[in-house]
């Protein structure tokens, strides 16, 4: 469980939420790594790029 980050459970639970989408989107993604085989890490690889070059941006 993510710690709260405001003290109303409003908040709890919308950023609980939202963790526990992105561990479930996280197991599909890499359902579809291990199903699309080396493609499936290229495809993963050149995603990170792109999101890595916008947070630096």
């Amino acid at each position: 469980m993510m710690p709260p980050t405001d003290e109303t459970f409003h908040d709890e639970l919308i950023h609980t939420s939202r963790g526990a989408l992105l561990l479930f989107l996280e197991e599909l993604v890499d359902l579809f790594i291990s199903r699309r085989g080396e493609r499936g890490h290229d495809a993963r690889r050149s995603a990170l790029s792109v999101l890595a070059g916008s947070i630096v941006d």
